[in-house]
């Protein structure tokens, strides 16, 4: 004979019955708990593909050999009288071979380029480096494909795998001592412009 009180019983049978709704609550918030978690870590990986931000890649240039490029095909040079992670390329040269830079917090990337790394310049540019050297375009390169700052007053083209020191050694062509590039046989001074008076500095 069962003597429980009926209201016991009706009780009972509730919370029988909200167990196993309890139990399911549960189960749900460890879900999205876990859930959380690996969104999460998904974004930390996504935000640090978006930090990354590619300059550079690979050309094949003649008898250069494969150099190093920007994105739009502009060749890239070193400075033989640089140092590592920094410059000694600055005012009237400067305009004429500008510094590859990334915006600030972006980190370089290439197209399987390894070695890139960034410093910042005195004017707060983040410049781009290879190998710990800094990379610059020059402004008479007017065309994809071209190199004519090769061997101008210290400036070499990056050659992939190359000591970029070793190539900024090589022999370099007749230029103001500036290092602005002379047309029309240049005089010397710093109006880019030859002169009746070539050679002689003034004009």
């Amino acid at each position: 004979m069962n003597t429980q009180h009926p209201a016991a019983r009706r009780y009972g049978n509730v919370a029988l019955r909200l167990l196993p709704v309890g139990v399911i609550a549960g189960g749900l918030a460890a879900s999205i708990a876990s859930s959380g978690t690996a969104q999460a870590s998904t974004h930390d990986s996504t935000a640090k593909v978006s930090n990354s931000l590619t300059v550079v890649m690979a050309a094949k240039r003649g008898a250069l050999g494969t150099i190093l490029v920007t994105t739009g095909g502009a060749t890239l040079y070193t400075y033989g009288k640089d140092t590592k992670n920094h410059s000694n390329v600055t005012g009237k040269v400067l305009a004429a071979w500008p510094a590859l830079t990334v915006p600030a917090g972006k980190t370089p990337a290439g197209h399987g380029i390894t070695g890139l790394g960034e410093f910042k310049r005195s004017n707060g540019q983040e410049q781009v480096t290879y190998r710990g050297e800094p990379l610059y375009r020059f402004i008479e390169d007017k065309k994809v494909g071209q190199a004519t700052g090769q061997g101008i007053n210290h400036f070499a083209v990056v050659k992939i795998g190359a000591s970029t020191s070793t190539a900024s050694k090589s022999p370099t062509t007749t230029a103001a001592s500036n290092g602005i590039p002379q047309n029309n046989g240049g005089d010397g001074d710093s109006d880019n412009n030859g002169g009746p008076s070539d050679g002689d500095g003034n004009l």
